[in-house]
């Protein structure tokens, strides 16, 4: 770090950097000349007594106080004896300090933000901790100075210093990187002019066009398929793109121990911290001071995403857009408006549910399964891999291989996605929701259709067995079908019930089940009570009959297990009542007592006064299954 001086006498003769191995000379410089230098070099001209970093000079007689940081009280000369008045040799005002500061820093502040950005000497202005070096800088210079004129001087460098938001960061085809401004699109050093651009990021990596990395290419292959290989060579060159021409983020899925995280470590290594964001992306879309963090960042990483639900998706949709973001700062009025181009990666081990069913949500994810597995306990497994395989030579490789993926992902206009990619995202679809999913499939609008609630519940259960997807409650089934089928007819007093032997069950109309959908294979086996179309009619049968007639009573729900309990205590009840007793919604309780009754664990017990159902327990069924 260089210190400032002050020159009290003219030095003709340049001086050598005695620790600078190719004998940068300093100097000459003019008596009043206010430079920084070297600390070295500064020792130099300190001991020779032609600068001092500290100097006071008595105006009444020219006596002059070298390395004397605070003001004399009285001249010392014998034919002065006066108390002044002194100037200071350094300099102490606001200004002179801030103008020292700009020519020594190149300072640059952004006219929205008035984040104050430094140039580091190198390739690239970077604003962390700027306001901190002014300040220690100031206090370097006037060291008994107060916090007052601190604040000055950034406020004067600041203001001094004020640059538009467009001039930072360089073009999209360029990026600094250790040893210059790399031309993306050319793949050579280029110079910087940095009247023109700013720049704001640089990754920590040289480029060196040839370069190989032959162990960073063999620990990529361990973790994933074949295929996903070149999906993950564009995904690192995609992220040094400072655009986002193809809408896409990147979901890296699979159980735990299998190298998502290292991967994505070595990604932020490539990229370098300081030029990524980590919130998730639930606060991105529900904070509105998150997503600011983005600006100026080359990517969103964030391991191990939770599967919070995702709400406002429309946010995802403008972050992975080309849509003008506005970045509203804590305590700044102003908002900063800005395009990102941080690309958005996670890893998890289950996908975050979402209300948003949309192709336009669903095609902007591209999931990249992480299926191999490396427990911590297998000796083959390295903790410390990263560190073994990141050299200077493996990353400026690697930089070579990213830019290689980026190049083709730009001349195909697309990244390389495979079918079981598209069938993956199709399962996340079916996941997400499970009954819109199973109404999408297996039902259809009919004027002369209905079917019975139970059978309903019954062949959509089976098609989330078959898929590996979550039921949702029964509850839900019947609140959100009729939001989904708008002429779905049914619900509380609205239930269609036909005679069907000695049973009337609650039915849903205009709505019936797809023809093909009963041929599939999972769902032979399901028993229907009631379906009806314009082209066919299945009464109290099974699809397909099979061997076993007897239903299940394994997975009764704990509501209906509490119905049970209440009812062996002593006569058959109606459900209102037993809804009353146990104070749940009466839908559940019906919904339950069809359960029961399906399961042979109730049976109707006649009409009480008045009319509706009475049900009691078939008490050798309970018994056997100890409820």
């Amino acid at each position: 770090m260089n210190i400032l001086v002050n020159f009290v006498k003219s030095v003709e003769d340049p001086v050598v950097n005695p620790n600078n191995p190719e004998n940068e000379e300093f100097g000459p410089f003019e008596e009043g000349e206010q430079v920084f230098l070297p600390e070295e070099v500064v020792e130099i001209f300190l001991e020779n007594n032609q600068a001092t970093k500290h100097g006071w000079k008595c105006l009444r007689c020219g006596e002059v106080y070298l390395h004397q940081e605070e003001k004399p009280k009285i001249c010392q000369n014998p034919n002065c004896g006066k108390k002044g008045p002194f100037r200071s040799l350094h300099p102490t005002e606001h200004h002179e300090i801030g103008n020292l500061l700009i020519d020594e820093y190149s300072f640059k502040t952004m006219n929205t933000t008035e984040q104050i950005y430094h140039f580091n000497g190198s390739t690239y202005f970077e604003n962390k901790g700027a306001e901190s070096l002014i300040k220690g800088k100031t206090k370097e210079i006037v060291p008994n100075c107060k916090s007052r004129l601190q604040n000055e001087v950034v406020e004067h460098i600041k203001t001094s210093t004020y640059e538009p938001t467009e001039k930072f960061g360089l073009s999209k085809e360029k990026i600094a990187v250790e040893n210059g401004i790399l031309d993306i699109e050319k793949e050579e050093l280029v110079e910087l002019n940095p009247e023109e651009e700013i720049p704001i990021t640089k990754i920590p990596v040289k480029f060196d066009p040839e370069a190989k990395c032959p162990k960073i290419l063999e620990f990529i292959e361990e973790l994933v398929d074949e295929e996903d290989v070149d999906l993950i060579q564009e995904m690192f060159g995609y992220c040094l793109w400072k655009d986002y021409p193809i809408a896409r983020a990147f979901m890296l899925k699979g159980s735990g121990a299998n190298g998502k995280s290292t991967l994505l470590g070595l990604l932020e290594r490539f990229l370098g911290k300081e030029n990524i964001a980590t919130p998730s992306l639930q606060k991105l879309l529900e904070n509105d001071f998150a997503s600011i963090r983005l600006y100026g960042k080359l990517a969103n990483i964030r391991a191990d995403l939770s599967d919070k639900k995702l709400e406002q998706t429309g946010g995802f949709k403008m972050l992975t857009g080309q849509d003008l973001i506005e970045g509203e700062q804590k305590w700044v009025q102003e908002t900063l408006d800005f395009y990102n181009h941080a690309k958005l990666i996670y890893s998890a081990n289950e996908l975050p549910k979402t209300d948003d069913r949309t192709e336009a949500f669903f095609r902007r994810w591209i999931i990249i399964p992480f299926e191999n597995h490396f427990p911590e306990d297998d000796p083959d497994t390295d903790p410390n891999i990263l560190e073994k395989i990141i050299t200077e030579e493996e990353m400026s490789g690697l930089l070579n291989w990213a830019l290689k993926g980026l190049k083709r992902v730009l001349e195909q206009g697309k990244f390389s996605e495979t079918q079981s990619r598209e069938e993956k995202m199709q399962k996340w679809f079916m996941d997400s929701d499970s009954l819109r999913a199973f109404v999408k499939v297996a039902l259809e609008k009919d004027s002369k259709g209905s079917i019975a609630k139970k059978d309903l519940q019954n062949l959509y259960e089976a098609f989330c067995e078959h898929h590996g997807i979550y039921v949702a409650q029964k509850g839900q089934v019947t609140k959100r079908l009729r939001s989904i089928i708008p002429a779905a007819k049914g619900g509380s007093g609205e239930w269609y019930r036909p005679e069907v032997g000695d049973d009337r069950p609650r039915c849903w109309e205009n709505i019936t089940v797809k023809e093909e959908f009963l041929e599939k294979d999972y769902v032979q086996d399901v028993r229907v009570t009631h379906i009806t179309s314009s082209n066919y009619v299945r009464k109290d049968c099974k699809i397909k009959k099979s061997s076993s007639e007897n239903p299940d009573k394994s997975d009764i729900s704990a509501q209906g297990k509490e119905i049970l309990r209440l009812l062996k205590k002593g006569e058959a009840k109606p459900p209102e009542e037993i809804a009353d007793e146990l104070d749940m919604q009466l839908e559940t309780v019906k919904d339950c007592l069809d359960e029961l009754f399906d399961a042979r664990l109730v049976e109707k017990g006649g009409e009480k006064i008045g009319g509706g159902m009475l049900y009691r327990v078939v008490k050798e069924e309970v018994e056997k299954i100890g409820a």
